[in-house]
């Protein structure tokens, strides 16, 4: 017996150079009355973009895991990861976008149930991209590769997301995540593929 449900909202806002985005997500399962995810996770990004096609990114992620084992102890945490970065838009026009940029990325890990407190500092390299096809469907890709100076170790994260806008309000669409080697340990690698309905209003 399994119960499994996911709930998702998005805020974005654009203005002529700047771009405002917020995003809550809140994921559950159940197996045999055991919980095996319980995790509310929230992110936001903020970009300038200043004449000759450069820009500036700040992206804040907060996640929050309330059913983390680790060797079968319980081991909830909180997890603030801060994006800094730079960097140049190849492309930028009404149906396609195209970054690429260089990013700092301050990792905070609050373990709950020891209440110990983990920080380090990560390098990146990341790509946007997003492209408009159609009949109302819209491709989205973001890609970051991290890389640590300290211990030679290196992760990935992709989120692949194609949209088919079916009238004014209401799309469906398909996401693919990713997520290896986090540069915290404690944040599990996964591969997720979803089918989507969503409503704007």
């Amino acid at each position: 017996e399994r119960n499994n449900y996911v709930v998702e909202g998005k805020l974005q806002r654009k203005w002529t150079n700047d771009e405002l985005q917020l995003n809550g997500r809140y994921d559950f399962s159940q197996t045999q009355e055991v919980t095996t995810t319980d995790m509310l996770k929230a992110d936001g990004s903020y970009r300038h973009d200043f004449p000759n096609r450069y820009f500036a990114l700040y992206r804040p992620t907060l996640e929050w895991n309330r059913a983390y084992y680790r060797d079968g102890v319980p081991s909830d945490y909180l997890l603030l990861q801060q994006e800094i970065g730079v960097g140049y838009n190849l492309f930028k026009d009404d149906r396609r976008t195209l970054r690429v940029g260089v990013s700092e990325n301050l990792f905070d890990v609050w373990v709950l149930t020891t209440e110990e407190h983990i920080a380090q500092t990560v390098e990146s390299i990341f790509f946007e991209a997003e492209l408009k096809l159609p009949w109302r469907v819209t491709l989205r890709d973001r890609g970051v590769w991290y890389y640590s100076f300290d211990n030679q170790e290196d992760g990935w994260e992709n989120r692949f997301e194609l949209e088919k806008r079916l009238t004014e309000t209401l799309s469906a669409g398909i996401r693919y995540e990713v997520r290896y080697n986090n540069p915290d340990v404690r944040s599990q690698d996964y591969k997720l593929l979803r089918l989507m309905v969503g409503f704007d209003f």
